[in-house]
């Protein structure tokens, strides 16, 4: 009941606590509590600072120049599907799909 009210580092928190109280000197640097902690602030932060400076201008474009999000889900798709065309021909001369998705020329 506890992990799933404080996480699942609440053990980690109990023995950096009870190192600490031993007289252990932890840098912040080494604490895995601490840097988890962190980890998750940056990540956030991260993710929040795409979706602001590239992915809303990105659809801005896409709206202007009236391009659905179809075209951008199919786009990693399409172009690697030549390369993956020929790698599962490669493995299965008989394995057909995707093949018609991309089409050089």
């Amino acid at each position: 009941m506890v992990r799933k009210l404080q996480g699942s580092l609440v053990d980690t928190k109990r023995v950096m606590a009870t190192l600490r109280k031993a007289g252990a000197a932890i840098r912040d640097s080494i604490d895995p509590y601490l840097q988890t902690t962190l980890f998750a602030g940056r990540a956030s932060t991260r993710v929040a600072d795409f979706a602001e400076k590239k992915l809303r201008r990105l659809l801005t474009e896409m709206a202007m120049h009236k391009i659905s999000q179809q075209p951008l889900a199919d786009y990693p798709w399409a172009r690697h599907a030549e390369e993956r065309n020929a790698e599962m021909a490669r493995r299965n001369p008989f394995y057909q799909t995707y093949a018609n998705l991309y089409k050089p020329g």
